[in-house]
């Protein structure tokens, strides 16, 4: 068995465009949607800080590695604080 990531939101296209899809739905701005759907339950209350693919993709070449071999059965949460709301 090997660790897993449990990343929370990702910033990508499609988050961007799931965005925007909200904002012309609710007919409000894109940055409600961040502040207001997507952030409500966030600790930091900043997009900027959600997982970026840059980061997420530097700790699975860090699982990956012949670094962790004995580190099994793990779960790292990359979530910008989610669960402490």
């Amino acid at each position: 068995m090997c660790p897993m990531t449990c990343p929370g939101y990702v910033k990508t296209p499609l988050v961007e465009q799931q965005i925007a899809e909200q904002a012309r739905a609710h007919q409000i701005s894109p940055a409600d949607v961040v502040r207001d759907v997507m952030l409500v339950h966030q600790a930091r209350k900043k997009f900027v800080q959600f997982v970026r693919i840059d980061e997420l993709a530097a700790l699975t070449v860090f699982l990956a590695s012949d670094n962790l071999s004995s580190m099994t059965a793990t779960a790292l949460a990359m979530i910008g604080g989610w669960t402490q709301h």
